[in-house]
């Protein structure tokens, strides 16, 4: 670039380390060329050019600390080429003068703070080769004409902010473009053929809400023969992968819904480095293997030994099966290795646990795999995190285990381990957190857990342990995550996992700060088993709402483990995330339950659609485009909790006061105190959840036994399903039918107008053509006083 070596009449002062604000006179001289003041500590605002046609060319203030909004004045710089403002925090909307420039070729504002529209002049400058404006906060749609407008264009990056609204299809006509990043916003609709684009060298559209139609627009990519990064990631991408797949270089496509097998002629790819997911053939080159997050079923085939370069390899998330391939042990460069959330089986391959390389994570967590852990394990002594939980992994814990002396995260719960625990684990000097709940351990706790000093988090929760709770280290120190409780003969008072790393422990005297002791004007709801408020911790910067368990009511206490365990591995954008826990004792010694959540700006849908139920608060209407969007919000959740969750998870309480709304109208499910999980097994003993508080789900939105029937007259129906052990999937299909009826009619199933014999359905029903009843499960009444019809004569017979 020119700024990067000396030019006449020019500043060139980058990676000086300068600092202080910019002189307003450089900005005004009739002398300079080019302004290179890049990678300084200059702060303050950029200075208004008065001059009125300076010389400069060049102006390069990137990776400083400016901040205030672009001034119009640079439209002055009538002769400039390149305008580079990168990695400041500049805020307010674009210049609309920045567009007009005649001769600008280069314009970078990526990473700052910019907002609003892009004015419609910047989309049509002729004369620019690259425009980048990423990770922003721009919205808007994209011109329909920018494929025109931009002729020059080859590096387009706008990528990580809020566009919305289709792929212009005249970016088919951009022939120049090498670069394109558009992911990180959310751009809907098909996915444009860019194969027209043979200059096409990197294409980001991750992270939208595309889809993917017939996949015809793979195909087309094959005439990008310059093509090496395709990112597509984190989309609405469904259905299999078609076979033209198997001509691209390099793909990301975790965090979609793809099904179905893997093509073989992805085993075509031989000069493949980085790809998401491989049929395994000669990829001798491949380096990293990540396909995790979708729906990518079968086996991992043996031939995947044949990656002797692997580093990385990520298909966690997925519905894989059968035996781990004991070939993986070939694979001796592999540093990460993620077979989580799958429905493997079998033993643990020693030969796996012979890759001494293995160093940043090995996670078999949430399988089906059985046996023992090899005594092999010591093999892995450069190890920092291990995770075979939620496994059905018996026998004792091998003390060889101690020789991983690296390890920082070891999470072994949710198995059918018995014995005690090793004492070889007091090598584990390095450890930080240790799990090893839910199993059937006994024996003493052991006293060197005591003289580990990074030990911040120990639960040895639900075992057969026996003894004295040891004292001192992690056990006395209140802020670290503690459990040792066991049903037997011991209790000990703890804190639970600390969900949010960032975020510190809370106890209830910081509880009670956040929310003013719980003051009425901080509270925000109230439900069966509590209330929430709302408050700010001062490690967050954005409030959270604290839902605070009425430990009194009967079934609270279980409702607070059912949403523990519903949430602790729910992954997905739209079911509410839990910040941290409390599980404390108040000042009387009475146990005091608590969990903390995102706080929701814009409440819950109930406060949408049921104005007269919050008259107290301002009216609120929902668009159609809204109410849609948060259709399929809640679609995703549910698809999510009952196909894509190694183990299926009903909700069972699916209403609209359980669904929260964000800043950006994004839906989340939430409440998780009723959910269940199935039952794997016959049970000989009554399940508590069954009887938590009587009903299971809420009046109206329970499915009912028979058709056609009001809620007045059948509620004995619904409190029997309610009670009913047999809770599937389908009780929560049901409810989200009823839940979308209320968003299209904003009436509740439960209204009083629906107390004479009809229901929120048969309301439903009327508003259709009669044909349409036969297609329905409730039929249409006829009216009340039908109108005789007037006699016809018969029709003519035709002819033969």
């Amino acid at each position: 670039m020119p700024c990067g070596r000396f030019l006449p009449s020019a500043r060139v002062l980058a990676l000086v380390s300068l600092s202080g604000e910019l002189p307003k006179a450089l900005f005004n001289s009739s002398s300079l060329i080019a302004i290179c003041l890049q990678e300084n500590k200059f702060f303050g605002s950029i200075p208004s050019v008065t001059a009125t046609s300076p010389s400069v060319k060049h102006l390069h203030l990137g990776g400083n600390s400016l901040s205030g909004t672009i001034p119009a004045s640079l439209g002055n710089f009538s002769s400039l080429l390149d305008l580079h403002l990168t990695r400041n925090k500049l805020v307010g909307s674009i210049p609309e003068s920045i567009g007009y420039l005649p001769t600008l070729s280069l314009l970078n504002f990526n990473l700052n703070n910019l907002s609003g529209l892009v004015p419609p002049s910047l989309f049509n400058m002729s004369s620019l080769t690259a425009l980048a404006m990423g990770n922003n906060s721009l919205n808007g749609r994209l011109p329909s004409h920018i494929g025109y407008t931009l002729p020059k264009i080859k590096i387009l990056i706008l990528s990580s902010n809020k566009f919305d609204g289709p792929i212009p299809a005249s970016l088919l006509n951009a022939f120049h473009m090498q670069w394109l990043y558009l992911g990180g916003n959310r751009l809907t609709g098909p996915v444009p053929f860019f194969g027209s684009l043979t200059n096409l060298e990197e294409l980001d559209l991750q992270y939208n809400m595309l889809d993917a139609g017939d996949w015809g627009f793979v195909s087309s990519l094959s005439n990008c023969s310059r093509l090496t990064k395709l990112y597509l990631s984190g989309n609405n991408f469904q259905g299999e992968l078609p076979s033209s797949i198997g001509n691209l270089s390099v793909l990301w496509l975790r965090d979609n819904k793809i099904s179905g097998p893997i093509p073989p002629v992805m085993g075509n790819l031989k000069n493949l480095n980085q790809f998401i997911p491989p049929t395994i053939g000669n990829l001798k080159s491949l380096v990293v293997l990540a396909g995790a997050q979708n729906r990518f079923s079968g086996i991992i085939p043996d031939a995947i030994g044949n990656l002797v370069q692997l580093a990385d390899l990520k298909l966690d998330a997925n519905n894989l099966s059968g035996r781990i391939p004991a070939s993986i042990g070939r694979c001796t460069q592999l540093q990460i290795l993620n077979l989580a959330h799958n429905a493997l089986n079998g033993s643990i391959p020693r030969s796996i646990l012979k890759i001494s390389s293995l160093s940043q994570e090995f996670d078999l967590s949430h399988n089906y795999l059985s046996g023992a852990i090899p005594e092999e394990i010591s093999n892995l002594i450069n190890l920092n995190k291990l995770s075979i939980s939620n496994n059905m992994l018996s026998g004792n814990i091998p003390s060889t285990l101690g020789q991983c002396v690296l390890l920082e995260y070891l999470k072994m719960q949710s198995n059918l381990f018995t014995g005690s625990i090793p004492q070889s684990f007091a090598e584990l000097v390095g450890i930080k957190e240790l799990d090893i709940s839910r199993n059937n351990l006994s024996g003493k706790i052991p006293e060197f857990f005591t003289s580990l000093n990074y030990l911040h988090y120990l639960n040895l929760s639900f075992n057969n342990f026996d003894g004295v709770v040891p004292t001192g280290g992690v056990f006395s120190n209140a802020s670290a995550d503690t459990s040792c409780y066991n049903h037997t003969r011991m209790q000990a008072q703890a804190h639970w996992q600390q969900l949010n790393k960032n975020m510190k422990n809370i106890a209830f005297d910081d509880i009670v700060k956040v929310t003013d002791m719980f003051s009425s004007t901080n509270l925000i709801g109230s439900g069966s088993f509590g209330k929430v408020y709302k408050g700010g911790m001062s490690v967050h910067k954005d409030q959270v709402a604290i839902k605070i368990f009425n430990l009194n009511i009967y079934g609270a206490h279980r409702s607070f483990l059912a949403e523990c365990e519903a949430l602790r591995n729910a992954r997905h954008r739209n079911i509410v995330k839990i910040i941290t826990l409390c599980s404390s004792v108040d000042p009387t010694g009475a146990d005091f339950k608590a969990i903390v959540f995102p706080y929701m700006l814009n409440g819950n849908l109930d406060m949408w659609l049921n104005q007269r139920a919050h008259q107290h608060s301002q009216r609120k209407i929902l668009t159609l485009s809204q109410r849609i969007n948060v259709a399929l919000d809640l679609a995703n959740a549910m698809d999510y909790l009952h196909n894509q969750c190694v183990s299926p998870l009903m909700h069972c309480d699916l209403k609209p006061s359980n669904i929260l709304l964000d800043h950006e109208m994004v839906a989340y499910v939430s409440d998780f105190g009723l959910a269940r999980f199935p039952r794997t097994k016959p049970s000989t003993h009554k399940d508590s959840s069954a009887t938590l508080a009587g009903l299971k789900g809420s009046i109206g939105y329970i499915p009912p036994e028979l058709n056609n029937s009001s809620f007045h007259e059948f509620h004995d129906i619904y409190a029997e399903y309610g009670m009913s052990q047999d809770i599937s999937t389908k009780g929560d299909a049901y409810s989200f039918g009823v839940l979308l009826l209320e968003m299209m009619t904003g009436c509740r199933p439960t209204d009083e107008k629906f107390s004479n014999g009809t229901s929120l359905h048969d309301f439903v029903d009327r508003a259709f053509p009669k044909n349409i009843n036969e297609k329905t499960r409730y039929p249409i009444p006829e009216p009340e006083k039908p109108e005789p019809e007037p006699e016809k004569s018969e029709p003519e017979k035709p002819e033969p």
